[in-house]
This record gives C-alpha cells, structure tokens and sequence, in this order.
C-alpha cells in the first residue's frame, strides 16, 4: 500500500491508464458490440460476432479487475507478475490479431490503434520487468528528473 502522499511512478500511472482505457472497451464490447466490431470491420457483424464481442468484454474485465488490484496494493512483485502475465497476453494478443485483421481484408483505425497501443503496453512492460524499481514509488529510481 502507497503512503499518504507518495507520488505514483510514471509507469503505474500509464497501467492504471491502460485500465481506464480497458473499462472503455468492455463497455463498448460489452453493451454496443456492433459498433465495437465495427472498428475492425467494414461489414455488418454477424450474431456469433456480436456474441464472442460480449465473450471478449467478459474476459477483459476479469484480468483488468485482476491488474487494478494489483496496482492498488502497491505491491511490486504481485504488480510484477500482473506484467508477466499481461505481457504473454500482449504477444498471443498480437498474434492472433494480426492474421485477424488480414482475413477481414483491410486495417482500420481500430486495428491500427490496437496493434500500435499493443505493442507500446508490451514495451512498457518489457521496461518494468527489466527494471522493477520504476515501478516502487519508494524507490529513488522510481522518478524520472522532472517527475519527482
């Protein structure tokens, strides 16, 4: 747990980010597939489409619960193990996605932003795990110049 009036490293600060983003996404997955699908897809989504769109919203809540939680104990080797786990999900993520994409026919900005943002959330994680101090708000190493 952080002390009052700690400061959040820059890096907890972008995986908390990612977690806001995913609310976003199991919402529009979630509660509006078709327009979810139709960032991917130029063709109308079919009912098994719609339906493993609600399947993925599921799934996303589950270990974005798992990744708030464990920003939210400030516990670097649990937040540690959330990055390993993550970071296999980003490249089997990525591996799937990519011939994904090409099956529908064409990359939309959907697919571009996912693989892009994709690969800058792997980067960070690949940073932490090598360097875990960014991620101790206890830890001098932890700040950036300016940031602390």
């Amino acid at each position: 747990m952080m002390r009052k009036g700690s400061r959040l490293p820059f890096f907890i600060k972008f995986f908390y980010m990612e977690a806001t983003v995913n609310v976003s996404t199991i919402i529009l997955s979630g509660l509006w597939p078709a327009r979810f699908l139709s960032t991917f897809d130029t063709h109308p989504p079919s009912d098994l489409a719609l339906m493993l769109s609600r399947w993925f919203a599921v799934m996303l809540t589950v270990i974005t619960f798992a990744m708030f939680r464990a920003l939210l104990s400030g516990r670097v080797e649990l937040i540690r193990f959330m990055l390993q786990a993550y970071l296999v999900g980003d490249v089997l993520f990525l591996a799937a996605l990519v011939p994904f994409i090409n099956q529908l026919g064409g990359w939309l900005i959907g697919s571009v932003f996912t693989v892009i943002y994709t690969i800058a959330l792997a980067s960070a994680r690949i940073t932490c795990l090598l360097r875990p101090s960014l991620l101790d708000p206890l830890q001098p190493a932890a700040c950036f110049k300016d940031s602390c």
